[in-house]
């Protein structure tokens, strides 16, 4: 399979009328294109929004 796909480039987007929606479904194709060698494209803004949701569910659950 990698020497298929290896370094193609691939993105992982989805909508849906939640925040989160397609969450669980790009999560899941996550490590099939690791496995297989692709080129995962990472957008910067959205991992940042990521991470500072994650951050501030951590600190709810902490009772901040």
């Amino acid at each position: 399979m990698p020497r298929v796909f290896g370094r193609k480039p691939v993105a992982i987007a989805g909508a849906s009328p939640g925040g989160l929606g397609t969450v669980l479904s790009q999560n899941a194709w996550l490590p099939v294109f690791r496995t297989i060698g692709a080129s995962l494209y990472t957008d910067a803004a959205v991992k940042e929004s990521v991470a500072k949701f994650i951050a501030g569910f951590v600190a709810h659950l902490r009772g901040g």
